[in-house]
């Protein structure tokens, strides 16, 4: 999973790069998710650590970072790099808020394409394959 982030876009490709989750100028305090396409992979993966500042009282990683997590990831299995766009819907399920500083692995892969309207599921997973949570997600291109 963490060779996708090999081909992660550049800075200079990237058409949001301020973004929270996914945005390459963020470092210093986005998510860091740089999926990308592994060799021998149709969708994208990355290998995330969420840290301890995106913890409850107990630990655990807060539902809504999960959520921002399982969007960005969607984009870049569509083909974000080619053709920019925003989400327009997203549902799915957390199954389990994992634990801070446990390496998680971030997973997405392209469903369909309908016009400007592109179709990708998302997936987050514990080292062991455990499927913490997953999306459905429509995206619009943009014009």
């Amino acid at each position: 999973a963490s060779r996708g982030r090999d081909n992660f876009p550049p800075v200079a490709d990237h058409a949001f790069p301020y973004c929270f989750v996914c945005g390459p100028s963020r470092t210093h305090d986005g998510l860091c998710i740089f999926t990308g396409r592994p060799h021998g992979y149709d969708g994208v993966t990355d290998v995330w650590t969420p840290d301890a500042d995106y913890a409850d009282d107990s630990g655990r990683v807060h539902e809504e970072v999960l959520w921002a997590a399982l969007d960005c990831p969607g984009a870049f299995a569509i083909g974000f790099q080619e053709r920019p766009m925003v989400l327009g819907r997203i549902r799915g399920e957390v199954l389990r808020r994992p634990e801070a500083g446990a390496p998680l692995i971030v997973a997405a892969w392209h469903l369909y394409d309908d016009g400007r309207k592109h179709g990708a599921a998302s997936a987050l997973f514990t080292a062991n394959g455990e499927l913490l949570a997953q999306t459905e997600q429509l995206w619009i291109e943009l014009k």
